[in-house]
Formats: C-alpha cells, sequence, structure tokens
C-alpha cells in the first residue's frame, strides 16, 4: 500500500506529501515537524470525526479546538474582573445606541 504520495501543485504549494496513519486516519505533511501525541481510541475517533466534518487534517481540527479553548478561557478572565468605569460607560453607551435604533 502507498504510504507516500505526491500533491499536485495546484492543489497547494505549501503540502508535500499524504501519510496513512492506518485506521482510516491520514495526515498531510507541511514544513513543520512532527510529534507524536498519545490518545485514547475514542479521543482519536472524535478528533478524526471533526477533522472529517470539517474536511480538514486532524493537525487542523486540532488547532481550531486549541484556539476555541484559548478564546474560552480569554472570555473567562475578562469576565472574571470587574469593568473599569471607562468600559461600563461604554457598554452603557451602545447599549442606549441600539435601543434607539430598534425603536
Amino acid at each position: 500500500r502507498e504510504r507516500f504520495r505526491r500533491i499536485a501543485p495546484e492543489q497547494s504549494s505549501w503540502k508535500l506529501s499524504h501519510i496513512s496513519l492506518g485506521w482510516g486516519l491520514s495526515y498531510t505533511l507541511s514544513m513543520t515537524k512532527l510529534t507524536t501525541v498519545k490518545v485514547s481510541m475514542e479521543t482519536r475517533d472524535e478528533l478524526k470525526k471533526i477533522a472529517d466534518r470539517d474536511g480538514v487534517t486532524l493537525d487542523t481540527a486540532l488547532q481550531r479546538l486549541l484556539r476555541t479553548e484559548r478564546q474560552r478561557q480569554m472570555g473567562a478572565d475578562l469576565a472574571a474582573r470587574p469593568a473599569s468605569d471607562e468600559a461600563a460607560a461604554w457598554v452603557r453607551g451602545s447599549t442606549a445606541a441600539v435601543s434607539r435604533a430598534l425603536g
């Protein structure tokens, strides 16, 4: 079975090759270094479902999930701090403007 195949240049100039990882999984290599992450088979399968649904690689799906987690954490950090007087005034002004616009 073919382990590596060349991707046509018109598909993408940064994709170098495609590797079959077994279990129906595949990965497109770029110029980045690779490492192994050990996860349960259940976690691997769930990540694969997300990647397949979105039509992306496992790496891209994981990057998106990590970005979402960073955004969630930033939101929690902001929510935990009291708003400054300036920020509170801005929110009140914005709320009033929306109320006026909606009539």
